[in-house]
């Protein structure tokens, strides 16, 4: 019985995000992208470094999560991709960007249509 207790405990702690800040414990509650929706325009990629696409924001709640691993992705890579919040459109469509924190199960997300 206290092996199954010890597993449920560190497995809970394995689910949250959490840190201390003056003495008390905080647990990373939201992560958003603003706006919710965001639409693109589609041009010919341009030659590097002056390549088309532009910088998502999270905001982290609490804000002292703002420096926490996270990772990002695309329902669809061939309408757009992103890296580390970088959207990059790739064709006409839409697409889901989605941001999870790498320890816990927060994430926001941002629908994105490229016109």
């Amino acid at each position: 019985m206290k092996i199954i207790l010890f597993i449920l405990v560190v497995f809970g702690f394995l689910l949250t995000s959490s840190c201390v800040k003056n003495g008390a414990d905080l647990v990373l509650q939201t992560i958003e992208l603003k706006p919710e929706t965001l639409t693109v325009a589609f041009s010919t990629p341009a030659p590097a470094p002056t390549a088309p696409g532009m910088q998502l924001t999270p905001v982290f709640t609490p804000s002292v999560f703002s420096t926490i691993a996270v990772e990002w992705t695309s329902t669809d890579n061939s309408v757009v991709t992103v890296s580390n919040g970088w959207i990059t459109p790739k064709k006409v469509g839409t697409a889901w960007i989605s941001i999870k924190d790498k320890n816990s199960a927060t994430t926001g997300k941002c629908l994105i249509i490229v016109k």
